[in-house]
């Protein structure tokens, strides 16, 4: 566990476990919103040291 911005604790994690790829989830609430990304999401896609997939969640 963690206390700290999602975001912040995804990117540090990858950067101290040097991990490959980072799979994040987007929890969309229907209509024009699927489109976009929550702040957790962009954030990892523009700062991450490896390349990053966002899935939506089912």
């Amino acid at each position: 566990m963690v206390r700290d911005h999602a975001a912040r604790a995804l990117l540090d994690a990858a950067h101290e476990q040097e991990v490959d790829l980072r799979v994040v989830r987007h929890f969309g609430h229907g209509g024009f919103v699927e489109a976009l990304l929550g702040s957790v999401s962009q954030y990892c896609v523009h700062h991450a040291p490896c390349p990053v997939v966002v899935r939506h969640a089912v």
